[in-house]
């Protein structure tokens, strides 16, 4: 390239940095460039260095045209011709903003400008708090000047007018809609003094809607959850329920609650449980909490709105929180009734111990609850009086899971957990997708114990693509998304069936004539008590039912736990006529099959018989009352 080709590829370049306003276009560049030119000076002041022009990025002025003109008329040309240059370039789309001047440089641009600049101002008051706290132990010189430095920086933060408390608000949410503001709140929290971390924690809480929608592009919210975590502690029950309040109420004009939205986003969700569970442990330790006053019903009200919340919610919707309360559970069931407990269920990971044929008294169910951090929780509940008090009876860690497993030679790390199920103080785990554990819990002081360990013989491809699983009489149906159902039995591990939902999809679309659902589509499965019946959902919500006595007749090959030919003994009864009905029975015995080969009139009158001779000897065998 020539030196003037050059000139022209950097001149291009340039005036795509050109600006009429550098301080808001370029205002961190602006701002650098200053403290930088400032510290030189006061080098050169002190004679550490010799004075020296530094290098600085200069964009050249360009006057830009007042009237856009891309098209010329040349005479003798045929109609007009469309030029374009650098300096007014060819308008592919209308790119351009529809408001007005006024509103692009105005009160907007000035303002954000102005919250820009107090973050910057603030942050290198925060640097020098948190550079003395790294110098060692205070002074009580020095802790006097930092606590000053905090109190001017706190005034700061919440403006300077602090007799209009809607403006000291305002100001407050505008640090918190810029990602470095709310870096600067989560590191200045721990240097406040008490009764200022709550103020702002409670403002937070009261504007919590408004900061989740802002939030939405940076997601930046959750580096305010631990430090705001240990402020909660120090809330009293009246401030707790201040700002829980306007969070149970629709905005003006809507009829959707604010805490809809608040549920939807994971900072959210995890400071509304810290907030419930706080709240919590409060009342159970007063118990002049418990009696019937206004704050009381308002607490109740709460709680039964966000349980309703939640029930209702979809649970896709429902984000994940960063951390799940142990009590939040008891709570829920200590102030909502029985079936808006069970929905919570489908969004929360815990199971109703199977109560049936176990002797467990009906006045105090337990469930088995799975936190966020993988530890087991057995909650006792004591019905009593219209009361329902809850009490966490047992608990077991993750490490002690992981410990239990690697007893049974197994080397795992722990990365996913399910209940499957919990009868009779005894739980099967589904542990890493491919694993089965089943544990007894202690009554007492025993140890938690393991009644069998098992890996399930899924191929290798398919551990990871695992989406749902459900335990039934014993069996236990996988649902891979690679569209295959794999059927074991929970006592062993003995792989007993697969079901290739391609087959069955590909038959009902030669029925319907319609285009088959993808079997990847499905994200869980239920079975019918009978396991006769099972039935895929996909992830457009719709449902297919698929008869599992039909297919493995169809595709016998999948069911793999049939005895095969080679196994079945051939030879009857000894003085028995092949032809013989008792013969049949013989055999039917020794195939398991379900229905009746022989359907003569001497069989059906033998089966009666031997159905009437079973039900004489169990009425015999009743003991009277």
């Amino acid at each position: 390239m020539t030196r003037k080709e050059k000139d022209w590829v950097v001149k291009v370049q340039m005036v795509q940095l050109q600006s009429e306003n550098p301080r808001l276009d370029d205002y961190y560049y602006q701002e650098y460039y200053q403290k930088l030119e400032k510290k030189q000076a006061d080098e050169e002041l002190l004679g550490r260095r010799s004075r020296f022009e530094s290098f600085k990025l200069v964009t050249p002025y360009i006057q830009k045209a007042e009237a856009y003109e891309s098209v010329v008329r040349i005479e003798g040309s045929l109609g007009q011709v469309a030029v374009s240059t650098c300096f007014s370039p060819r308008r592919a789309i209308d790119a351009v903003p529809h408001g007005t001047q006024e509103q692009e440089t105005g009160a907007a641009s000035s303002q954000r400008l102005q919250v820009l600049y107090r973050i910057e101002k603030m942050f290198l008051q925060l640097l020098e708090i948190e550079e003395g706290q790294k110098d060692g132990p205070a002074q009580p010189c020095d802790s006097e000047q930092q606590s000053n430095q905090v109190e001017r920086l706190f005034k700061a933060l919440k403006t300077q007018e602090q007799n209009n408390l809607e403006e000291a608000a305002d100001g407050f949410l505008q640090v918190l809609s810029v990602r470095k503001g709310k870096a600067l709140v989560a590191r200045l929290l721990p240097f406040l003094p008490q009764d200022q971390a709550v103020s702002l924690l409670l403002a937070i809480t009261r504007h919590l809607p408004l900061l989740v929608k802002r939030d939405v592009a940076d997601q930046a919210l959750q580096m305010l959850f631990k430090p705001l975590g240990k402020s909660i502690s120090h809330l009293t029950f009246h401030e707790l329920l201040q700002g829980l309040q306007g969070l149970m109420l629709p905005p003006a004009g809507s009829s959707e609650r604010q805490v809809t939205v608040v549920l939807q986003n994971q900072f959210g969700i995890s400071l509304l449980y810290a907030l419930l569970s706080h709240g919590e442990q409060l009342v159970s330790l007063d118990s002049s909490l418990e009696e019937t006053n206004s704050d009381h019903t308002a607490w109740t009200d709460m709680v039964v709105l966000t349980a309703w919340e939640i029930a209702q919610m979809p649970t896709a919707s429902l984000a994940e929180p960063l951390a799940l309360p142990s009590n939040l559970l008891p709570l829920f069931c200590h102030h909502v009734d029985k079936q808006l407990v069970q929905q919570l269920e489908a969004r929360m990971e815990f199971v109703w111990e199977d109560s049936h044929n176990n002797g467990t008294p009906t006045d105090k169910p337990r469930l088995l609850a799975l936190s966020e951090n993988s530890e087991l929780l057995i909650c006792e509940f004591n019905l009593r009086d219209g009361r329902c008090d809850a009490t966490i009876s047992y608990s077991c860690s993750e490490e002690t899971l992981q410990k239990l497993v690697e007893d049974q030679n197994i080397s795992i790390s722990l990365l996913s957990l399910r209940i499957l199920s919990f009868h009779n103080n005894t739980s099967l785990l589904f542990i890493n997708k491919y694993i089965v554990l089943h544990i007894i819990f202690p009554e007492r002081d025993a140890e938690i114990r393991v009644l069998n360990c098992f890996t399930l013989p899924l191929p290798a491809q398919a551990v990871d693509r695992i989406i749902d699983t459900q335990l039934c009489r014993g069996i236990l149906f996988v649902l891979s998304s690679l569209g295959w159902i794999y059927i074991f039995d929970i006592v062993d591990g003995r792989h007993a069936a697969h079901v290739d939902l391609a087959l069955p999809l590909e038959d009902m679309c030669n029925e319907q004539q319609g285009e088959p659902a993808k079997s990847s589509s499905f994200t869980s499965l239920k079975v019918s008590q009978d396991l006769d019946v099972v039935v895929i959902v996909s992830s457009s919500n719709t449902a297919v039912a698929l008869n599992l006595n039909l297919y493995f007749r169809q595709y016998p090959g999948h069911l793999l736990c049939e005895r095969t030919l080679e196994d079945i003994p051939i030879e009857g009864p000894k003085g028995i006529d092949e032809d013989d009905p008792v013969n049949s029975d013989y055999n039917m015995k020794l195939t398991k099959f379900s229905f009746q080969v022989d359907r003569s009139w001497k069989a059906q009158l033998s089966s009666l018989n031997e159905t009437i001779k079973n039900s004489n000897l169990e009425g015999c065998n009743v003991q009277p009352v």
